[in-house]
């Protein structure tokens, strides 16, 4: 079966150093759906499994294996940008031209599609569901694809951030990823152009394995204090490479999300800090020095109404980080101090001395290290110079819900008097006091920033 539709974006080629360019480009959703049916049930022999097989420049197969009790097979493909408002549709039995298919005896069926005229790389969400001879539906199932032989796939989009994953199905790999705000392009081949001249692009080496995920936040619009410095839709491009040369140039837009009014403000962060384990580390300069380091685990758990979370500890508590803040940050561009603080917390600000590297977002990984105790010392193993991080040592975490929206929350932890006494670079370092704390911290207002910090 050849799937089609109505081409919203194009395709063009270019030629650098007599190679040519392969560039897809896409630009709306198109709509895929199904009319209401039945009634889900749990019935175990009424389901439907899917996997996606022979993936090429804009062809895919999607492979069905459903239960004995299966009659019929729903299923739609839809661009995954869209997937929140796509999967409560679908489950709903509210989107359009929904397609089906007749498993055979042995459950299996499979249905190929085909976007290679012109070009369109998706990336796309598979959703499919089963239903029996009764009318009754099983919960539904998805999986991401891109149609190309070298892609990304994208795994979840918000408002705040979207996550890709590399898709690898012959010798080829994304050397490497750009992303920017729609606002900041005239169109789509000035962006394209961008990344084919990209002096700095490594061609030799992955940026991504395969199958790695990655985080990208929505880009604001900087390059004008006069414009709206919030987020809007974005490109995402990749350039893909044989190691040898570039061998594809592709885009697609990524839409900011609706507003969702249902989804409720963060409220607290769960911490967990180990003190059992403190971890060393060492590392040796060329003039003989050592670099020695002691640091607590620290991880971070994102509850139901997070989406994400900045993290920052920069050793100093909160009225020491907002007077740098207010001296330093506040008046780079005509915002009030709580947009401010939001946007400077997710990296949006910028300040020289610190290479602007202050933001860490959480990029799926909730786990980092506190770091208690540093000192240098030379090569004769005097020490240089020595710090003891002091306690109370404030954690600033910047939860993000769904909606991009935050309250900034100040995390104090204590640290154990046993690490702040005797632990010395001569030695094998700090001795465990057999703790693991973990705790719930509010969100917490300075007293000064009383608004809500949004960006909607």
């Amino acid at each position: 079966m050849k799937t089609t539709k109505k081409p919203t974006g194009g395709s063009i080629l270019r030629n650098r150093t007599a190679m040519p360019l392969l560039i897809g480009a896409v630009s709306l959703l198109f709509a895929v759906s199904c009319q209401k049916l039945g009634t889900q049930a749990d019935d175990p022999e009424n389901f439907v499994n899917l996997s996606i097989s022979g993936v090429s420049d804009g062809h895919f197969t999607v492979d069905f294996q459903a239960g004995k009790n299966t009659k019929t097979i729903e299923y739609a493909v839809c661009y995954a940008v869209n997937m929140k408002a796509d999967s409560v549709a679908f489950m709903e039995g509210s989107l359009d031209n929904i397609r089906q298919a007749v498993p055979g005896e042995d459950g299996k069926v499979s249905v190929s599609f085909d976007f290679s005229d012109p070009l369109d790389l998706g990336p796309y969400t598979v959703y499919a569901r089963a239903i029996s001879g009764s009318g009754q539906t099983s919960r539904f199932v998805k999986e991401q694809v891109c149609a190309l032989t070298t892609g990304v796939t994208v795994e979840y989009v918000s408002r705040s951030h979207y996550r890709m994953k590399a898709s690898y199905h012959r010798d080829e790999f994304i050397a490497g990823a750009y992303r920017n705000h729609e606002q900041s392009w005239g169109s789509l081949e000035e962006f394209l152009n961008y990344m084919i001249h990209d002096e700095f692009i490594d061609f030799e080496h992955p940026a991504y394995d395969d199958g790695e995920e990655f985080y990208v936040m929505f880009q604001d619009n900087r390059s004008d204090p006069g414009v709206n410095p919030y987020p809007d839709d974005q490109w995402f491009g990749f350039i893909t490479s044989n190691g040898t040369r570039i061998t594809g140039a592709h885009a697609f837009k990524i839409p900011l999300q609706e507003y969702d009014t249902s989804i409720p403000l963060p409220d607290s962060v769960k911490v967990t800090v180990d003190y059992s384990n403190p971890s060393i580390i060492t590392e040796e300069y060329e003039d003989g020095s050592t670099y020695f380091g002691e640091s607590f685990p620290v991880e971070i758990s994102m509850g139901d109404n997070i989406d994400s979370y900045f993290y920052y500890n920069f050793g100093w508590n909160k009225e020491e980080f907002m007077e740098f803040f207010r001296e330093n940050i506040m008046g780079q561009y005509p915002l009030a101090e709580d947009e401010m603080l939001k946007w400077y917390l997710t990296g949006g600000a910028y300040y020289p001395e610190y290479n602007n590297n202050l933001s860490f977002p959480n990029n799926g990984i909730g786990e980092h290290e506190l770091t208690f105790h540093s000192a240098l010392i030379d090569s004769d193993g005097v020490v240089i110079d020595e710090y003891y991080t002091p306690s109370p040592v404030t954690l600033i975490v910047c939860p993000l819900n769904w909606n991009d929206e935050t309250i900034v929350c100040f995390v104090d932890l204590e640290i154990p008097e046993e690490y702040l006494k005797g632990a010395k670079t001569t030695d094998t370092g700090t001795k465990s006091t057999g703790k693991k704390v973990t705790f719930t911290a509010p969100v917490t207002y300075y007293p000064e920033i009383l608004h809500l910090i949004s960006r909607h």
